[in-house]
C-alpha cells in the first residue's frame, strides 16, 4: 500500500483537495474501504489488497498526467481495471462522462463498485462539512448512482457501503 500511497502523492503533488493535500482524499477512501472490508479481511473472506491500492490510485488517471500503462505496469492489471473503471470517460459534461463511467465500473463488477462507493462516500462526508454546493451535487446525483449501480446480486459488503451512503443523505 505504500508503494501506491507514494506513487499517488507524487501524482497528485500539486493538487489541492479543499484546502487540504490531496492525499487527504486517498487517505479517505482507504479509510472508507477498511472500514467496510476489515471484518472480511480479518476472517479470510478473499483477498482485497488490489482493492485497497486502488484506493490510492483511483483518481490518477483522471486527474493527472499517469497513464493506465504505467498503473498496469507497476501495479498489475488488476489495479489498472479498478482505476479505468471508476476513471471518468470522454463526454460533454458531468453527466456524460459519470454515465460513461458507470457502464465501465458494472463491466468491472463488485470491487469497482465498492471502490466508487469508497471515493461518494468520502466525498459526501467532506462536503456535508465543508461544500453545501457539492453536497447539494451529489445529492441530486444520488438517485442516479443508486439507479445506475445498484445491483440485487452484490455482496453484503456492497449493500451495507449502499446503506451507509444513502444514511449521508437521510441524516439532518
Amino acid at each position: 500500500m505504500g508503494d501506491a500511497r507514494a506513487f499517488a502523492i507524487e501524482a497528485h503533488k500539486n493538487q489541492m483537495y479543499g484546502d487540504k493535500a490531496y492525499v487527504h482524499h486517498l487517505d479517505d477512501v482507504f479509510s472508507v474501504l477498511e472500514l467496510f472490508y476489515k471484518k472480511s479481511i480479518m476472517y479470510g473472506e478473499g483477498d482485497s489488497g488490489d482493492l485497497f491500492v486502488s484506493a490510492y490510485l483511483h483518481d490518477v488517471v483522471e486527474d493527472t498526467h499517469v497513464t493506465l500503462d504505467e498503473i498496469s505496469n507497476k501495479f498489475g492489471d488488476k489495479v489498472a481495471a479498478l482505476v479505468w473503471a471508476v476513471s471518468d470517460g470522454e463526454g460533454k459534461n458531468r453527466a456524460e462522462r459519470k454515465a460513461i463511467a458507470y457502464k465501465k465500473i458494472l463491466a468491472v463488477g463488485d470491487e469497482a463498485i465498492s471502490l466508487k462507493l469508497a471515493d461518494r462516500i468520502a466525498n459526501v462526508r467532506n462536503s456535508k462539512r465543508h461544500h453545501a454546493r457539492l453536497y447539494k451535487m451529489y445529492t441530486g446525483e444520488q438517485a442516479g448512482l443508486r439507479d445506475s449501480l445498484y445491483l440485487v446480486g452484490s455482496s453484503f459488503i456492497v449493500k451495507k457501503m449502499w446503506k451507509h451512503l444513502d444514511g449521508l443523505f437521510e441524516e439532518i
